[in-house]
């Protein structure tokens, strides 16, 4: 166990609490701007950041479809880490920062704006004669003031708060082009493209370290703590009596944005297709699977991806024989 019971509660809590903000999410999504709302007739504001951001709900019945969405995130997937390779290798930080910044801002806009429809989504106000909803403006609102202080004024709380709601708004920027066989597909690859790069590559150990000491930023959960010193730990630096540095060592906990957001793109589709209690089987069974990895893990860095979607394909199992029943 790499690190301590507390801290492991803290990050399984994280992961837990963002699965179910995003199946709210998601649910908001369905009803607001879905296949639900064109069911119902909702009506939608004439300008829209959701309707801008995350596309039309698409039917993906074929297996030609199918194949074709997955080769298309795939080379949209390959193109973005040849961005930050270049990027990264020009140091042009400044750049990989407002792209990150950029992409915060549209997660969090989408995820807190579905959040407040159901309160706020039918009241709409004319701003030069153009109708906007109170929700979106109150989303997007506060969308840039976290954002302004997760990216510019880092504080370890604010961060941590807002990995609760960003991977909602990814999930409902993609879920509308996927399905459940999408998904399940992606992770196998994302999770033998996780093991590469942490194993073998060290791609993803050196683009963590590169976002955290050269861009600093990270995409994730990350909690730095103290704990007794041990046997070849590197010290805190606080302004502490000699007899008490001597009794710490810096650690930090973290959790990749990918290892909470890919399972939630199942989590998410599971629920549009079979439903609450199905998606919440999903929740319990990868969470099970980053528990295991995390007690019984003790690298410094592990592809976590591998056993989450072992967890979820355990999950989904259940899911397809519960179905049977």
């Amino acid at each position: 166990m790499r690190h301590s019971l507390k801290y492991i509660i803290i990050i399984l809590a994280i992961f837990i609490i963002a699965q179910l903000i995003g199946i709210g999410i998601i649910n908001n999504y369905d009803n607001y701007f879905g296949k639900t709302s064109q069911e119902l007739n909702i009506i939608k504001p004439e300008v829209s950041i959701i309707s801008h951001v995350a596309p039309e709900p698409i039917e993906i019945a074929t297996t030609g479809e199918n194949i074709a969405v997955i080769i298309t995130i795939i080379i949209a997937f390959a193109i973005a880490v040849g961005i930050f390779l270049l990027l990264a290798k020009i140091n042009l930080n400044v750049v990989l920062k407002i792209w990150f910044a950029v992409v915060v801002f549209l997660c969090l806009s989408v995820a807190f704006s579905l959040i407040l429809y159901p309160y706020l989504g039918n009241t709409f106000i004319k701003i030069f004669s153009v109708t906007f909803s109170l929700a979106e403006i109150i989303g997007i609102s506060l969308a840039i003031i976290l954002t302004i202080f997760k990216i510019f004024i880092p504080n370890n709380l604010v961060h941590n708060i807002t990995e609760l709601f960003i991977y909602g708004g990814i999930a409902a920027i993609f879920v509308p082009i996927l399905n459940v066989w999408i998904v399940l597909v992606l992770l196998i690859l994302i999770s033998i493209y996780d093991f590469i790069a942490v194993n073998k590559s060290k791609f993803m150990v050196k683009m963590a370290k590169h976002m955290t000491s050269k861009v600093k930023v990270f995409a994730g959960v990350f909690i730095p703590y103290t704990k007794k010193k041990e046997k070849g730990g590197e010290l805190e630096k606080p302004k502490l009596k000699k007899k008490q540095l001597k009794k710490l060592t810096r650690k930090v906990a973290i959790l990749g944005g990918g290892d909470i957001a890919w399972p939630l793109l199942l989590t998410a589709t599971v629920f549009l297709k079979y439903g609450l209690f199905s998606s919440l089987i999903i929740v319990l069974t990868s969470s099970l699977a980053l528990l295991g990895l995390m007690i019984f893990g003790k690298k410094k860095f592990y592809p976590a991806m591998p056993f989450i979607t072992a967890g979820c394909f355990v999950g989904f199992g259940i899911v397809l024989l519960l179905t049977l029943v």
